[in-house]
């Protein structure tokens, strides 16, 4: 891996002047870009797509189209679009070059229809993806942004459709995600996998249920760092009571069996940031550490304190790394 880095937070502390500045969204007249430009590069216009099996998912999209690079999110298991907001807002401002930023609601969360019987899967996930890009963004080179399952579903992306990932992908972002099983011992205990989309089902619904105060610190003990916001912890409690319940445990059962760290090779040629919080109690370092280890060209990032959250958490710091990689991207196009 190119390099192995502890960022501490909060984000902007640590940051130089020049950077913090360029975060706070007052850098625009020296990058060449207006006040106005950056807050049209960071509005939301929203639209649906519909997928060939006939399920509408919901797109947000800022940006001009005809920006030399896009990047795609995709978002995490019980989440939605929304997560990216902050670093969505924060890359309108800070980034040099305009790009065109589409972040998608998987199917079954958010305002995404219900995911059909058997598709509540990370392939299907993968194949959304595919169909978004082919239809929306037909040419030009591409950044991927995953978190979590989004990251998964870019794994899968690779599997599934190394064509697409070996001509378009330039860039990719794995942010908090794993590539192998997470729990080998569920075969082990007989009955188990049978009954696990019903407990899982029975957890998410008795979650959403509790009064707020106690959903909201199950919420951040489970997900967050240190030092999390209010705000930020209310916005993903408000997301996982969006989600589809029919939907979540088909997936939560498809996460613990996901094992494609034989396909992240097909992001060799691609320039990639792994990045981890210190205190992810859903994928501890030592996942994106695997990752980077299958990428040795992969920089990888731990932000120490950090939770699973890390597009609220460190939407700073990523918007500022997101927007180096968004440059590099635009000026390869045009040497």
């Amino acid at each position: 891996m190119t390099a192995t880095l502890s960022c501490r937070g909060p984000d902007s502390a640590a940051m130089p002047p020049a950077i913090r500045a360029s975060v706070d969204g007052v850098r625009g007249t020296r990058s060449g870009r207006s006040r106005r430009q950056q807050r049209e590069a960071s509005m939301q216009a929203v639209s649906s797509f519909e997928t060939t099996d006939g399920v509408r998912l919901t797109v947000r999209e800022s940006g001009p189209r005809a920006a030399p690079v896009t990047v795609v999110f995709a978002h995490g298991w019980t989440l939605d679009g929304g997560s990216w907001d902050d670093l969505i807002a924060v890359l309108g401002r800070s980034a040099t070059r305009p790009a065109r930023l589409i972040a998608v609601d998987c199917r079954g969360h958010g305002s995404s229809g219900a995911a059909q019987a058997g598709s509540a899967t990370i392939a299907r996930y993968a194949d959304d993806l595919a169909e978004i890009v082919g239809r929306l963004v037909p040419d030009g080179p591409i950044v991927l942004v995953g978190h979590s399952m989004g990251g998964m579903a870019m794994m899968a992306l690779g599997e599934r459709h190394p064509g697409l990932v070996r001509d378009r992908v330039a860039a990719a972002a794995f942010l908090a995600t794993g590539a192998g099983r997470f729990d080998k011992s569920i075969d082990r205990v007989r009955g188990l996998r049978t009954a696990l989309p019903v407990l899982l089902g029975l957890g998410f619904r008795a979650l959403n249920h509790l009064p707020a105060p106690l959903r909201y610190r199950a919420v951040e003990r489970l997900l967050f760092g240190f030092g999390a916001r209010r705000a930020d912890i209310e916005r993903t409690a408000g997301q996982m009571r969006r989600a589809d319940p029919r939907s979540m445990p088909r997936f939560g059962v498809d996460i613990l069996d996901h094992d494609r760290a034989a396909h992240l090779d097909r992001y060799a040629a691609a320039e990639v940031l792994v990045a981890a919080g210190s205190r992810d109690r859903l994928c501890p370092p030592s996942h994106a550490r695997k990752i980077a280890s299958r990428l040795p060209d992969a920089t990888l990032v731990v932000y120490e304190g950090a939770g699973h959250q890390l597009s609220f958490e460190r939407s700073e710091d990523l918007a500022r790394r997101l927007a180096g990689l968004l440059e590099r991207v635009a000026s390869d196009r045009t040497a």
